[in-house]
């Protein structure tokens, strides 16, 4: 009733709360970021700079455009992955500074170069498991009371980030935030930053960057703004999407099997006992209510039937039925019979082709048989005269 009463105002209207960018979103963010600045350019562009390249390779310098472009997408990209992985509000995630950023700089490095050489499929298991810790301090809000504090500051707002390889490029926390440090290092700072940087700091229009000032508000939702409209994204997002889009896929549309209990995601999100529980109702409980009351997929040959178990989970793992078994057979014999038809076409096709080749091959050596014939004919017929006036020179 509680989650009814959230989600119908008192007027009987529905409320609207405003988009949770979802995981697809932040593919489409990722494929619209790289189609701008390549991911892959940028981290050949460190690899470089890591190993001691003094000079590098023709081609490889930067201008001061391409530089600010490069800043932009690496900072944005490693906010939006971190705001999403520890459900943070971006208020929350401006204050961070690199002193709350707690790693064993040769372990992290040794998988990062992998991450560098396009490799970081053949982590080892140690590898797989070392971490970065995040440490947030102004985590709690100001209301929560000395013993919810206390709390968290023995318990909770302490992060480990491990390699996450099975979210994609996107969602890798590790990736991003160690790509973003490098970068502001290695290419603007030219040396280590202080436990006092703010770990996202401001850009100047110049290029300049300014490890000494956070970024504002604004800032942040131009970012959300122009990403968004980049990557063709339905829908109005503001500085919330993140923490709403990171809990709602733990809780909700994780793989089966990944999905977070609810005890997991109130920890992981900082939620304390009798506090923030219209948030904690509004990110998921108001979504999960959606999910299992949308009937419009009833008509689908095999329906997710939300309503029947935790995020339609039970339509995932339940045994195939005959019925589905028939439906799969009967597609895939289809698929097979069309495979089979453009096998044919295109054997066809390359006979063809082949006959073509076959006669242009012999109308060549005809033409050339020709042309041979030809210069022997002029040949004997110009050589003919000449033995003749020479017979009747001498004979005169």
């Amino acid at each position: 009733m509680a989650s009814i009463r959230h989600k119908v105002s008192s007027e009987g209207a529905e409320r609207k709360h405003l988009g949770a960018m979802k995981k697809e979103y932040m593919d489409k963010i990722l494929a619209w970021s790289e189609s701008l600045c390549p991911l892959d350019a940028l981290l050949q562009y460190i690899r470089l700079v890591m190993i001691g390249y003094k000079a590098l390779p023709s081609g490889k310098s930067l201008n001061r455009k391409v530089k600010l472009a490069v800043t932009w997408h690496l900072e944005h990209l490693a906010f939006s992955t971190i705001s999403f992985t520890l459900w943070t509000r971006n208020y929350e995630l401006l204050k961070l500074k690199h002193g709350d950023v707690k790693l064993d700089k040769t372990v992290i490095d040794s998988v990062f170069m992998k991450y560098l050489r396009g490799k970081e499929l053949s982590l080892t298991i140690n590898e797989c498991n070392a971490y970065f810790e995040i440490h947030l301090k102004n985590y709690p809000s100001s209301h929560i009371i000395l013993s919810d504090l206390l709390r968290w500051y023995l318990l909770g707002n302490h992060y480990k980030i491990y390699p996450h390889l099975d979210m994609g490029k996107v969602c890798d926390a590790l990736l991003h935030l160690v790509s973003w440090m490098k970068w502001v290092e290695l290419v603007h700072l030219g040396w280590p930053m202080t436990e006092e940087d703010f770990l996202f700091p401001v850009i100047g229009t110049n290029g300049v960057l300014q490890p000494g000032e956070l970024l504002s508000h604004d800032m942040i939702q131009k970012w959300i703004n122009e990403a968004v409209v980049g990557s063709g994204i339905p829908g109005t997002f503001t500085m919330h999407c993140y923490c709403r889009g990171g809990a709602q896929y733990c809780f909700m549309f994780a793989p089966v099997g990944q999905r977070w209990t609810l005890a997991r995601v109130w920890w992981w999100g900082g939620w304390a006992e009798g506090k923030h529980r219209d948030t904690l109702m509004c990110y998921l409980l108001d979504e999960l209510n959606c999910y299992k009351n949308d009937h419009s997929d009833m008509l689908q040959p095999v329906p997710h039937e939300g309503d029947r178990s935790l995020a339609g989970e039970a339509a995932l793992i339940q045994p195939v039925s005959t019925e589905v078994l028939s439906m799969a057979h009967a597609s895939i014999m289809a698929d097979m019979v069309s495979l089979h038809t453009t096998v044919r076409e295109v054997k066809e096709v390359s006979c063809s082709l082949l006959m073509d080749v076959r006669e242009i091959r012999q109308q060549l050596t005809d033409m050339s048989n020709l042309v041979a014939k030809a210069l022997l004919t002029s040949t004997s017929t110009h050589s003919v005269p000449v033995l003749c006036q020479g017979t009747t020179g001498i004979d005169a």
